[in-house]
């Protein structure tokens, strides 16, 4: 039946993410490395059930080339916060936890403390990863046409991008993605979809609540939301 089908597509996920994740060597660090995909698994299902899709998930970096084994910090109990630009994370939550204090010195009732888990703040784990290119996958899946390709991977962006070949980019049509201004990188970013045809906008994020949860965004964190759509 249905169930398990689910079951059996389950447990083919976990097996697959076993033998990518092994192959580094490192048991331990790997095993806890697998743990923060199962949000993104538990994501992967529901699409499955709700759209009758095929979502795939696949258990590797993705970069401007092809790596056999490259570092990676992961966040087991936070994995969104998972990065390969370690240093640029931690200047990121510098200057959050500066900006939040000036804050409270100038409002000092403010409720809200800012919107990070506290398990965001743990020390990351340094596991080994493959990494591959976006039209490594899109050869892969033999896919003829992207709807929206987001990207959101922690000071990667760029890089992810940079990983689209050219015979590939006619594939896309919108394109969505949050970029740290760090080193003219927003600029780059916007030129590159620019160059391949897209109508960009950028706008940088700003503060906001969202009933209980509070999104602190000082400006001091340069952080912008990219949205490109295929010219016409």
């Amino acid at each position: 039946d249905d169930d398990d089908d689910d079951d059996a597509e389950k447990e083919d996920v976990d097996e697959e993410e076993e033998d990518v994740l092994e192959e580094g060597g490192q048991q331990p660090q790997h095993k806890r490395a697998r743990l923060s995909n199962k949000p993104y698994r538990r994501v992967a299902f529901a699409a499955n059930a709700a759209t009758g899709s095929r979502a795939v998930l696949h258990c590797v970096a993705l970069g401007s080339r092809r790596e056999a084994a490259a570092r990676m910090w992961v966040f087991v109990d936070a994995p969104g916060e998972s990065t390969r630009c370690l240093s640029e994370r931690q200047a990121t939550q510098q200057a959050l936890q500066q900006s939040w204090q000036l804050a409270l010195a100038e409002a000092p009732n403010i409720p809200e403390a800012p919107e990070r888990p506290a398990e965001a703040q743990e020390d990351p784990e340094c596991v080994t990863v493959q990494v591959r290119t976006v039209s490594d996958l899109i050869r892969q899946e033999s896919l003829q046409q992207i709807g929206l390709l987001k990207v959101d991977c922690e000071g990667d962006e760029l890089n992810v991008l940079l990983g689209i070949e050219d015979e590939h980019w006619g594939l896309i049509r919108q394109v969505v993605a949050e970029v740290k201004d760090v080193d003219g990188r927003l600029a780059r970013v916007c030129k590159l979809l620019s160059d391949h045809g897209f109508a960009v906008t950028s706008v940088q994020q700003q503060s906001a609540s969202f009933g209980d949860y509070t999104m602190f965004r000082p400006p001091a964190l340069a952080l912008f939301y990219v949205y490109a759509v295929r010219r016409v």
